[in-house]
């Protein structure tokens, strides 16, 4: 790349800026790594009786639902025009015997 006409900066300061630059995010990176871990845990057991009493709800909800539920016949109609005409055949070929 073509350097353009001024005072250009040298490398070693390039350099040195960049290694400045990644110690300073090194040691940021360092420092928050216990701060990320303490608020992980706090929120960890922030939640927990959340978690518990949602827990329970559906439990309670669940145990309601199963007495209230009636069984749905969800067969598609074409099966069931099936199963009809196989029962009525094999009513009739019992009925032969």
């Amino acid at each position: 790349m073509k350097q353009l006409p001024g005072k250009s900066q040298s490398t070693w300061l390039k350099s040195l800026t960049t290694f400045a630059a990644g110690i300073v995010a090194a040691i940021l990176i360092i420092a928050l790594i216990p701060i990320f871990a303490l608020v992980a845990i706090i929120l960890l057991v922030a939640t927990v009786p959340i978690i518990y009493s949602l827990h329970r709800q559906i439990q309670k909800e669940d145990t309601w639902q199963s007495q209230q539920r009636q069984a749905v016949d969800i067969t598609p109609w074409h099966r069931r025009l099936l199963n009809t005409w196989f029962g009525t055949l094999s009513k009739r070929s019992s009925q032969r015997r």
